[in-house]
């Protein structure tokens, strides 16, 4: 029971987990992943604002900061992180600025965002449904009318998920079918170099229907696959989508102002109308 508890402080555990030295070396290669390059090239226009939930050391964060016309801010739990990207901004000279911060409370302004990528799959370190839905629910109000969202996220139902082994990974998949497992449905121990983390792994369905929940639209899902260092683009089939290695999500935010204007002017002609009858 008392392992159990400490998996379950998430994002608190996690906090310790990548302050730690071996882990910050690891997150410190600093590129685009080829699915990241793929959604820029497709998706992202300069100038714009652009946030990165779950920075981590900048490996995104970076890149783009020395890109013309992008202004970054890169969040994430952990300082020392944090840190670690802040010195490559500076001997980068890229236009980034960092903060630690919890996903669930950003404290950014309302509709301050173009951009917002979740990489890393980072959405998973929330293992409570209410945590994810509230931080879904803070990159929809961060995010300006027509704002694009990015967030990646891991399968359920992939079979690497479980292991090499056949017999584990019938038994899990079977376990995750039926929701037998003693984390929470979807949820599984991970091992990081800081030490074990428990992490959320979603279903198709469920993925979209907590960013829909949110009032976000989904535009596109572009399937990844790969270790951690090199997501690469997979085939976009209905095989990869429920049961890939994971997915990118690419959301948008509606501008609810549009129609406003004419629908109240169509109300107030017709009230119009009935007193002159």
């Amino acid at each position: 029971m008392a392992t159990q508890r400490t998996y379950r402080s998430i994002p608190g555990e996690a906090r310790h987990v990548y302050d730690n030295p071996e882990t910050v070396k690891r997150y410190s290669n600093r590129f685009l992943w080829p699915v990241e390059e793929h959604l820029c090239n497709t998706y992202v226009r300069a100038p714009g604002r652009l946030l990165d939930i779950g920075c981590a050391a900048g490996r995104m964060s970076v890149p783009l900061g020395r890109q013309s016309g992008f202004q970054v801010v890169g969040l994430d739990i952990s300082f020392n992180q944090v840190k670690e990207a802040l010195v490559a901004a500076l001997e980068s000279d890229a236009r980034c600025s960092f903060f630690q911060c919890d996903m669930r409370a950003l404290g950014l302004a309302d509709g301050s965002m173009d951009y917002v990528f979740i990489t890393y799959t980072s959405i998973g370190a929330l293992t409570r449904p209410k945590d994810r839905e509230r931080c879904v629910q803070e990159v929809m109000r961060v995010l300006k009318p027509k704002g694009i969202a990015f967030i990646s996220v891991w399968n359920r139902l992939w079979p690497g998920a479980f292991g090499s082994s056949w017999a584990k990974w019938t038994a899990l998949w079977l376990m995750r079918l039926l929701r037998l497992n003693a984390h929470g449905p979807g949820n599984r121990v991970c091992w990081e170099a800081g030490g074990y983390v428990l992490w959320h792994y979603f279903s198709f369905p469920e993925a979209a229907s907590l960013f829909r929940k949110a009032g976000l639209d989904i535009l596109g899902m572009i399937p990844f696959a790969g270790a951690w260092a090199e997501n690469r683009l997979s085939e976009n089939s209905w095989w990869s989508r429920y049961f890939g290695e994971g997915l990118y999500f690419v959301l948008s935010k509606p501008d609810r102002r549009h129609g406003a204007p004419e629908i109240d002017g169509l109300l107030r002609n017709t009230a119009a109308s009935i007193r002159a009858e």
